[in-house]
């Protein structure tokens, strides 16, 4: 039986069965194009000697069968000594057609119609396991999302196709929601590292967590073997396709909530501090020296003070202690109240280069590794600058508006010999006191008239008493400025140690014999000629360890081998 090869050269002896007499072509065949998200990857095949007109077989309709597969699983490779290729649970659906019916495994998955069913990952089959891996792997335990969709067909007519992932039950790639993507799962690599037991040192001495949270995935492959083997053009026989929805690196960092319970304790400080002005007869006399050594109002008899009131508008200020805040990219994003530092990959790469990624992580040649570059990094140090700069910049504005809208109110009595009484009722916050407002004196025409003429001299007075009393928000406001260098550089830090020291490579549209003749995944090379594949993502970690390490493929799909009935000597796919 002849196989269709990525790598045979030479003649294939076609011969017909029933309906034709054999036939003697030259087929000659070179390796697969580029593919990425919706643009196609084709196998190419030569002219047949120059005769590509000559043809024996109508694929429309074939005369005679062809021994097909396509397999689609959303979780492939090997994890934590444990080899998910061979594991049931995880095998996908792999459909087989040996030129006269289609086989499929598991057999409980879905008819999908024309040789091609489905059947969703089922994870609480995969927990039920115990695994150490879904200790560290956490994907949704059922599919209403639709992310774990598997697929596979193989028809005797020599196409077939696979899918996996985001994918409907044809194995097409799923359009996007219009709540937009949902998300496949989280990788907690901290977790992860500690399982295989490596020591990081102090590389993680500054955060408490990291993980990889992966949005919606999938990989599709197509392949006419029938056209291929006599002779189509490029474009008619091989697509392998990925989605890529999103990559998110999110750092637990201490630093981060000790940032945030910072400017709480200053609010729950200013907050203490204003209550405290109510019914304190010290600041109450100042406030009333203070204006005396403004106006003259004579010899003072007698006189009275007491502050009534003393509130104060921390909402701004206690908001930003648990807010999240971002650059204008979207490519960090810092939430103080989880103490988290979120990364976003597909947006911090187009922050770094606008005109490569104006897809996010779609559209990518094969097998690029999307994090292994230092000029990321260094995006990353400015972006990550930039919000915790600005998150600084916020508060203090924050603190300051609050401090101008203190409110105040008191009341102050004087009695000057041989004159009227004068009251003196205050109701302002510091920012119109220093305006000259919220100051009303009434009684004596004389002592009050000297008083309201001359509120813009007293109000500015009396605003500083006020500010005096309260606690310095400087020194606080100095100390959050001074944590924004040191954080930027453990994230960095933990940021380089991961992906460009080579912990961790992930790697996007992942595939084997890539045309663009760059490197294939080292675990892939020992694939059969004749078999494609493609992932959406490949996650490695600790790859120099060989057999020890982790190497995750996430939608993948694979197609071939594809053999002709009609030249069968023997089995050559074992299907």
């Amino acid at each position: 039986m002849t196989s269709l090869s990525r790598t045979v050269r030479g003649r294939i002896a076609a011969a017909g069965v029933a309906a034709f007499t054999a036939v003697v072509v030259a087929v000659t065949w070179s390796s697969v194009t580029d593919a990425a998200w919706v643009s196609n990857e084709w196998v190419h095949a030569g002219d047949l000697d120059g005769q590509a007109g000559m043809r024996t077989v109508d694929c429309a309709a074939p005369d005679g069968a062809y021994a097909t597969r396509g397999n689609g699983r959303v979780l492939s490779g090997s994890a934590l000594g444990i080899d998910l290729d061979t594991l049931a649970q995880v095998t996908g659906v792999e459909t087989t057609n040996d030129g006269s019916r289609a086989q499929v495994s598991p057999g409980t998955a879905t008819d999908s119609g024309e040789d091609g069913y489905s059947n969703p990952l089922n994870v609480v089959v995969l927990q039920a396991l115990e695994l150490d891996l879904t200790e560290v792997l956490q994907l949704p335990l059922d599919n209403s999302t639709g992310v774990l969709g598997q697929y596979g067909q193989a028809q005797s007519t020599g196409l077939s196709s696979a899918g996996a992932g985001f994918v409907d039950g044809t194995g097409a790639i799923s359009v996007k929601p219009g709540g937009g993507y949902p998300q496949l799962g989280t990788l907690r690599l901290s977790s992860l590292l500690d399982s295989l037991g490596y020591d990081l040192g102090t590389v993680l001495s500054g955060v408490a967590d990291v993980s990889l949270e992966i949005g919606a995935v999938a990989g599709r492959a197509s392949l006419d073997g029938c056209d291929y083997m006599w002779g189509a053009d490029i474009e008619d026989v091989l697509d392998r396709e990925y989605l890529a929805a999103g990559l998110v690196t999110e750092i637990d960092s201490p630093t981060v909530g000790t940032l945030s319970q910072t400017v709480s304790g200053l609010v729950t400080t200013l907050n203490g501090a204003v209550a405290g002005l109510v019914g304190n007869g010290g600041v109450a006399s100042e406030l009333l020296t203070g204006l005396l050594g403004v106006v003259d109002l004579g010899v003072v008899s007698t006189s009275q003070s007491e502050i009534t009131g003393a509130t104060i508008d921390l909402t701004a200020v206690s908001d930003l202690a648990t807010a999240t805040r971002s650059d204008e990219a979207g490519a960090v994003a810092v939430n103080f109240g989880e103490g988290t530092i979120r990364i976003d990959t597909a947006a911090l790469l187009a922050r770094a280069y606008p005109d490569e990624y104006g897809n996010g992580l779609n559209g990518l040649d094969p097998n690029t590794n999307i994090l292994d570059d230092p000029a990321v990094v260094e995006e990353l140090s400015e972006a990550l600058t930039e919000v915790l700069a600005d998150w600084v910049d916020a508060v203090d504005d924050a603190v300051q508006a609050a401090l101008d809208g203190l409110r105040i109110e008191a009341q102050l009595v004087v009695s000057v010999v041989l004159l009227p009484t004068v009251n003196i009722a205050i109701d302002a916050s510091l920012d119109e006191l220093e305006a000259g407002d919220g100051i009303n004196a009434t009684g004596g025409l004389v002592l009050s008239g000297l008083v309201n003429g001359a509120t813009e001299l007293i109000g500015p007075v009396l605003a500083g008493i006020i500010r005096g009393t309260l606690p310095a928000v400087s020194a606080t406001l100095s100390e959050l400025d001074l944590a924004v260098d040191p954080l930027v550089e453990v994230v960095a830090d933990v940021y380089s140690a991961l992906f460009l020291d080579g912990i961790v490579a992930v790697t996007v549209n992942a595939q084997n014999d890539p045309s663009t003749g760059d490197a294939e995944p080292a675990d892939w090379a020992g694939l059969p000629d004749g078999r494609y594949d493609v992932a959406a993502l490949r996650i490695g970690v600790l790859d120099a360890l060989g057999d020890a390490d982790v190497r995750l493929y996430l939608g993948r799909a694979s197609v071939g081998m594809t053999c002709s009935i009609a030249t069968a000597e023997q089995e050559c796919a074992g299907y």
